[in-house]
């Protein structure tokens, strides 16, 4: 079984996933909290839903992936903020094509976040992204 496939069978009710991984991306600029603990959990759920389809947590992983990455660089984690980068920007390309004709604005905004801090080193892991959420 695949990646993406397991993520299929573990997701549920992609609304409340969705409102969990955005609650969870509000979360993360909130006093007291943990900006990469928020960010993470957001990333779970959104990419749970985002396996069911819903384009709106595939917008959710590029951005949460995007955020990770930077907070990954704040802590010197410097090759995993390289990966999560190219899973953001793998996974927005996807989006781009998944999405319906009028509706690509959000998922570009997010695009250009997520490319903001990207270098080669980042493309062999979009086009793993890529590949993943392809899949069957």
């Amino acid at each position: 079984m695949t990646g993406l496939e397991y993520l299929r069978k573990a997701g549920g009710d992609t609304r409340a996933l969705v409102q969990l991984a955005k609650a969870a991306l509000s979360a993360s600029t909130m006093e007291g909290g943990s900006p990469l603990v928020s960010t993470v959990e957001g990333l779970t759920f959104a990419r749970l839903a985002a396996a069911q389809g819903d384009l709106a947590a595939i917008g959710l992983v590029v951005t949460l992936g995007a955020q990770l990455g930077d907070l990954l660089d704040d802590v010197g984690e410097f090759d995993a903020a390289t990966m999560m980068r190219g899973v953001a920007l793998g996974t927005a390309d996807v989006a781009c094509d998944k999405a319906p004709e009028g509706s690509i604005g959000e998922i570009l905004g997010a695009y250009l976040a997520a490319n903001e801090n990207a270098d080669p080193d980042t493309l062999p892991h979009a086009g793993s992204a890529r590949r993943f959420w392809e899949e069957p």
